[in-house]
């Protein structure tokens, strides 16, 4: 039996580090003009792309080894399994996104205090 080796740090960790800084850049540039909505549309839609990037990334790694497995005629188990290996991405993309519209919401209290006191 062969099993695959633990998911890819390197595709974790651009995962974890790229995608908030380049959401929060695309959202900042629609915030600044009072478009809180469009702004986190658009940092989500940043987030979620560079999450399915890595999701496609990890999926090519596990369809290689499957299909190395099957041609040597050997069984595949992979620890973690695809599925684990998938989530992971799933549930890092979600915690941006919350930090992305915590983050909003600050940046619009703030812009209606400014507003309030001129």
């Amino acid at each position: 039996m062969t099993s695959l080796q633990p998911a890819d740090w390197t595709i974790i960790a651009i995962a974890i580090v790229v995608p908030l800084p380049v959401a929060g850049l695309g959202a900042w540039l629609c915030w600044r003009k009072n478009q809180l909505d469009v702004g986190n549309v658009v940092g989500s839609g940043i987030i979620f792309f560079i999450a399915i990037c890595c999701f496609g990334a990890e999926l090519v790694r596990v369809l290689k080894t499957t299909t190395a497995c099957e041609a040597a005629g050997i069984p595949c188990v992979m620890s973690p399994s695809p599925l684990v290996r998938f989530m992971v991405f799933g549930v890092i993309a979600f915690l941006q996104v919350a930090v992305l519209y915590i983050v909003s919401f600050r940046f619009q209290e703030r812009a209606q205090r400014h507003a309030y006191w001129q």
